[in-house]
């Protein structure tokens, strides 16, 4: 049938995403590991670290304004076969996130009480939240230059090496994580608490930049050269921050939005934080499936519509979204029936534990939302789409989610479940927009690549 994907583009996209999926789950594995060891030191220090990983998360979407963009036209030139043009693009996307990098690294050092300040931190919560920020934040240039190398890798289908390197950096945060947040008295090694946990995060990510560069030099493109960006590429600059802006626009927009939902957690109850800051964990392993699938088939929409390939592009995103939501709802239906002993991974607060299995079963509408949101957000932004998304996004996290989440969670008194459910709302709307926009056949046409 001809809308049926052909077995070979099934293994393509099998083979890039399970990669993918792995050093996803490693990456926030990497994050969820300072939130369980550091919940072992103290409860009240993981709601800090959590919140802390906010602010970090919304400095990162301004790196993905490069490498969004970059991974997006190196994919497009790749499937045309014009291939002069993606070295340029890489050494360009590597000289801005450097720059960004290090700008972020000042800001998140200087100003970390500041911003955890405006989420409603006092007293010892803002103490860890600071000492926290301020280490993993002055480490931000290794974070905006993996950031541009992984998504020049994935879109070179180097997926497989991007895991590896994941998994070592993954392997020292473990370690690190173990000796610095308890101290290991016989090695002479103090117990430095939150400290800790942000030193092993800032080394890890280090490693993790190393490894990748190693790669990108070696393996992926040996042609790289400062000399590429003379006479600057103004018109590559031009797509990339076009494709940039408003690709990572959404996520930044739904990042500003989530901290703002985090100041309606932290206003109920530090024990709704500390749930919230548990149970999104645990749901971060959900969204790496949906990420995993969404990331694979953005490089393959991105190539195909290089080659001026809509049709294929078309039932690449309807089989992956297909999928998506199966997985989604499978994982969740798992996590909602285990959700007792999962949680006590973090703790053995009963109040957090009850409250965890309320919330857990509003996740499953919240997750379906989601599910479709990330996959047909690629899909749309790599064939060249890439402002209606943040347009939506914007508009309904905006006037849908805020609203619905103080509403639901502080006037009506309902708590965190309130919360849950206008994050649900946001997901389940921006969804389904994005499904009609896809069914509408208006990303057509919209390639970044000059077909000859």
């Amino acid at each position: 049938m001809k809308n049926l994907l052909d077995p070979a583009a099934k293994r393509r996209l099998f083979q890039i995403a399970w990669p993918l999926f792995i050093e996803t789950a490693l990456l926030l594995l990497i994050g969820s590991v300072d939130t369980l060891m550091v919940a072992r030191y103290a409860n009240d220090a993981s709601g800090a670290v959590g919140v802390g990983n906010q602010i970090i998360a919304l400095f990162n979407m301004l790196f993905m304004i490069i490498s969004v963009g970059s991974g997006i036209l190196v994919s497009q030139f790749i499937g045309a076969g014009i291939k002069d043009k993606v070295s340029s693009i890489t050494v360009l996307s590597l000289l801005l996130n450097l720059t960004v990098g290090l700008a972020s690294a000042v800001g998140l050092t200087v100003f970390a009480p500041t911003f955890l300040g405006w989420l409603g931190l006092k007293g010892t919560l803002l103490t860890y939240g600071t000492t926290y920020v301020r280490i993993v934040g002055a480490g931000s240039v290794f974070q905006s230059l993996s950031m541009s190398i992984g998504a020049v890798v994935r879109a070179h289908g180097h997926t497989k090496t991007a895991m590896k390197a994941s998994l070592t950096a993954n392997l020292v945060n473990v370690v690190l994580n173990y000796l610095l947040i308890y101290g290991v008295g016989f090695l002479g090694i103090p117990s430095l608490g939150v400290a800790g946990a942000a030193i092993a995060t800032l080394v890890s990510k280090a490693v993790n930049f190393g490894l990748l560069a190693i790669v990108l030099f070696r393996s992926v493109d040996r042609g790289l050269r400062w000399k590429l960006l003379r006479p600057f590429p103004a018109d590559l600059f031009r797509k990339l921050l076009k494709i940039g802006f408003p690709s990572t626009g959404e996520n930044l927009s739904y990042n500003a939005s989530q901290l703002i939902v985090t100041a309606v957690v932290t206003a109920i109850s530090v024990t709704a934080l500390n749930t919230k800051t548990f149970f999104a964990t645990l749901c971060g392993f959900i969204y790496a499936f949906t990420v995993a699938i969404g990331n694979a088939t953005g490089v393959l929409v991105g190539q195909a519509t290089g080659k001026g390939d809509p049709d294929s592009s078309d039932r690449l995103t309807r089989f992956s979204l297909f999928w998506s939501e199966i997985i989604a709802l499978s994982v969740t239906l798992i996590l909602a029936f285990a959700i007792r002993p999962a949680m006590r991974l973090f703790t053995d607060n009963p109040e957090i534990i009850r409250l965890a299995q309320t919330i857990v079963w509003i996740d499953l509408a919240l997750e379906v939302g989601r599910a479709a949101n990330i996959l047909l957000g690629v899909a749309l932004k790599s064939a060249g789409d890439v402002v209606f998304p943040v347009s939506i996004a914007v508009a309904v996290s905006w006037t849908v989610m805020i609203p619905l989440a103080y509403l639901f969670g502080i006037i009506l008194g309902w708590g965190l479940p309130g919360v849950y459910i206008a994050l649900a709302a946001d997901e389940l709307a921006r969804g389904t927009i994005l499904l009609l926009r896809w069914r509408s056949q208006k990303w057509r046409n919209r390639s970044f690549v000059e077909n000859s």
